[in-house]
């Protein structure tokens, strides 16, 4: 049983309280004009259904995107519980612990509203290019020659020639070095 199925059974009738159990309930609870005056009450022992104000275990309703809806509902009461608003897994998405729209009226007894993060926005598109650049400044001056040879020698690895010395004469296509 959910709590949702138990505000279905007392709504309209002559009965108007919802007792529930401690322990955790998939929401979310929807309360519209057709529950006014229902009362939802949590805290009740699993075993013998005795009241314990601010048990260990609480009665917890977590629900996507609220734990509650009250959407017009009037004259509602709700105690002992714990509602907790979750994420939908969607990108952009609000999480609420309760919502309440359409003029509802709601008191809330010894409630704890609980909601998660939102997730993350999509990633923007990427940008235009960019404005092209400046024209780049004028080279120094090269060094000389023999500022180079200086600085080749004064260097700790020193200098490799540019033209390295040739390699062995080939062989010719009769296997032959003439």
């Amino acid at each position: 049983a959910t709590p949702q199925r138990a505000l279905a059974i007392v709504s309209g009738g002559s009965k108007h309280y919802v007792w529930l159990a401690q322990g955790s309930y998939s929401g979310p609870l929807d309360l519209t004009a057709a529950d006014d005056n229902v009362g939802v009450f949590g805290g009740f022992s699993p075993n013998s259904w005795a009241a314990t104000y601010n048990p260990t275990t609480p009665t917890t309703i977590a629900g996507s995107p609220q734990a509650l809806l009250v959407n017009g509902a009037t004259g509602v009461t709700l105690q002992q519980l714990k509602l907790n608003g979750q994420a939908p897994s969607a990108p952009s998405s609000s999480a609420y612990g309760v919502l309440a729209l359409g003029g509802s009226q709601l008191t809330l007894t010894n409630v704890a509203v609980q909601a998660q993060n939102g997730t993350a926005g999509t990633a923007g598109t990427a940008g235009g290019g960019g404005a092209p650049g400046h024209a780049g400044a004028d080279g120094a001056a090269g060094q000389t020659p023999a500022e180079l040879a200086a600085a080749c020698l004064a260097s700790a690895a020193h200098c490799v020639p540019v033209d390295p010395p040739g390699g062995a004469p080939g062989v010719g296509a009769n296997g032959n070095d003439y």
